[in-house]
């Protein structure tokens, strides 16, 4: 049980009484303070602290804080704070020249499919030749269609460094403003592939095993 204290005073001359102003809600009429849900997020995004065991960690210290609230609280703050936050970052992408995209498959137990199903969570970052001022943002898709690259660049111009998914491409040839460049590690892949192909014997006198070894100098330039 949390506790919050708000000092009453009493006037000496009219007996008037003056309560403290309550602190300025985070979620109205629950009790989660912004010291808590930090802690909680801390916790969980930092430190990969599942919610299940922070609910642990608190009834050990006799503290009833159950994990859906924790769930509660990180949706709804998330949604009216941080949301703000995370539009503003996306607008600054746009003033650099060149971005970082990709994509991984995460599995989701139920939202208007059947369970288990594939969805996806895009990446988008500053090139990192901006060491200074570094910008990182994800954008949650139930798919990997086009459309999701195409509306969170829709207002970037410039190099947009991705792997070999077609769907970069297909954006590219709707636009004039917008290149798509490979990445390096993606390119390698291939020629190792062709590498292990071949007899051990030929592997090293091989093209394929010659671009391998220059590859990894342009890597910085990535």
């Amino acid at each position: 049980m949390l506790i919050q204290l708000m000092k009453v005073y009493k006037s000496k001359k009219d007996n008037h009484f003056k309560k403290a102003d309550h602190p300025a809600y985070l979620l109205r009429n629950s009790l989660v303070s912004p010291s808590l849900l930090a802690g909680v997020w801390n916790a969980k995004y930092v430190n990969a602290t599942p919610l299940y065991r922070q609910e642990q960690e608190f009834q050990r210290m006799w503290l009833n804080i159950d994990r859906a609230d924790m769930a509660h609280w990180t949706i709804l703050c998330a949604e009216r704070y941080l949301s703000i936050f995370y539009d503003y970052l996306h607008q600054k992408l746009y003033d650099y020249h060149v971005l970082q995209a990709d994509k991984t498959p995460v599995l989701v137990s139920k939202e208007n499919r059947t369970d288990g199903n594939k969805h996806y969570m895009w990446v988008y970052r500053t090139g990192k030749m901006y060491e200074d001022r570094q910008i990182v943002l994800y954008d949650y898709q139930p798919s990997r269609n086009a459309s999701h690259p195409r509306d969170f660049l829709k207002k970037f111009k410039g190099v947009c460094v991705t792997d070999g998914y077609q769907v970069y491409h297909t954006i590219e040839k709707e636009r004039e403003d917008l290149k798509i460049a490979g990445c390096w590690a993606h390119a390698r892949r291939h020629f190792d592939e062709s590498v292990k192909a071949l007899p051990k014997d030929k592997k090293k006198s091989s093209l394929a095993y010659l671009i391998i070894r220059q590859l990894p100098v342009n890597y910085k330039y990535n």
